[in-house]
């Protein structure tokens, strides 16, 4: 609550969500758009962690209304991220190839400056077939095909779900704190 004390300096849900470290800024460059997370690292940690200990632990899940709308939201996603391996699979596929395609796009920026160079043309060439690369495996594993990605993808990918599912649910919680605490008027 010392994050977000008095909840007058925030106009909207927005600033608020970033505050508390959940926000998300838009970044583009060229074909490609991504998001980064913003805000409080800290006070995203401890979301997480109240996550990892209130709800994903259901003996200690809040009885309350919203504790067991939490509960039902985390259980639902869960049984949905491990019925469906092709998601898995997708989201995985992506995150690998957003990572590339992100780093590719800041050496083509840093390279803005000579804007004829074959080095910056190759770049660009190298990003775009790596978009193409990413659309492609995602539509094969759409599709049912064994897809596998290099070790590191695929570590990222068990570890990462739990995870996923945990800010999904915490994303959850603020929006039903924020009309809450509004309706208190706590200022």
């Amino acid at each position: 609550m010392i994050q977000i004390y008095p909840l007058t300096r925030f106009s909207s849900r927005a600033a608020f969500k970033r505050r508390l470290g959940m926000g998300k800024d838009q970044y583009q460059s060229g074909d490609v758009q991504y998001f980064r997370n913003s805000g409080s690292s800290e006070a995203r940690s401890q979301l997480l962690l109240w996550c990892r200990q209130c709800i994903v632990y259901s003996p200690r899940r809040p009885t309350s209304l919203v504790g067991k709308e939490l509960g039902a939201k985390y259980n639902e996603l869960l049984a949905k991220y491990s019925s469906d391996g092709n998601l898995g699979k997708i989201q995985a596929i992506a995150k690998y190839f957003d990572k590339q395609i992100e780093a590719i796009a800041k050496i083509e920026s840093s390279m803005a400056e000579t804007p004829n160079s074959p080095a910056l043309l190759q770049i660009k060439a190298v990003k775009l077939a790596t978009i193409q690369s990413k659309d492609a495996l995602i539509l094969a594993a759409q599709s049912g095909v064994n897809v596998d990605l290099p070790s590191d993808g695929t570590s990222q990918k068990a570890k990462g779900f739990k995870t996923l599912i945990a800010f999904k649910v915490i994303s959850l919680a603020l929006r039903r704190l924020w009309p809450m605490l509004q309706k208190a008027n706590c200022t």
